[in-house]
């Protein structure tokens, strides 16, 4: 049974959520803005997040802002953040050592002399993994959930 304020704090949450994304276009985007906004403000939270924030005024996050958030140092670091920023910001279910390249130029970083080398260290340590088809000649990798893990435990400031 669910109680008289609960019920209010439900309604209010829901009034508030509704507001903040009435303004996205974009169906799946508005309904993922709702679903955050709404976990938020249900939780008593006075604001959503900054992540929320810049899905609900339907701004995309950059590479460089996003390097700029984490404690990657070393080039195998990098290359996970990269790898993380193109399945959580750019919806790649997968992405190649050309698309890691983009990435370090997006960024304004210097990329290291063999990409191939620091995503297969990152195989080996299993934050990646490689999947059987490939993207035309090259080979396709994705993050693992241990890899996903390890970017939001230990990468992320």
């Amino acid at each position: 049974m669910i109680s008289d304020n609960d019920s209010e704090k439900v309604k209010t949450a829901l009034i508030k959520a509704e507001e903040a994304v009435k303004n996205i276009k974009d169906t799946s985007l508005k309904s993922k803005a709702f679903e955050l906004a709404f976990a938020k403000f249900l939780n008593n939270e006075k604001e959503p997040d900054k992540n929320i924030n810049l899905l609900i005024n339907n701004k995309e996050m950059s590479i460089k802002e996003v390097l700029l958030k984490t404690k990657a140092r070393f080039d195998t670091e990098k290359v996970l953040i990269f790898g993380y920023f193109l399945e959580k910001y750019k919806h790649f279910s997968s992405f190649t050592m050309k698309d890691i390249k983009r990435c370090y130029f997006d960024a304004k970083e210097k990329p290291p002399l063999n990409i191939s080398d620091k995503i297969n260290l990152n195989i080996h340590s299993g934050l990646l993994m490689e999947l059987s088809e490939k993207k035309g000649r090259q080979r396709n990798v994705t993050l693992t959930r241990k890899g996903v893990q390890h970017v939001k435990d230990k990468l992320m400031k």
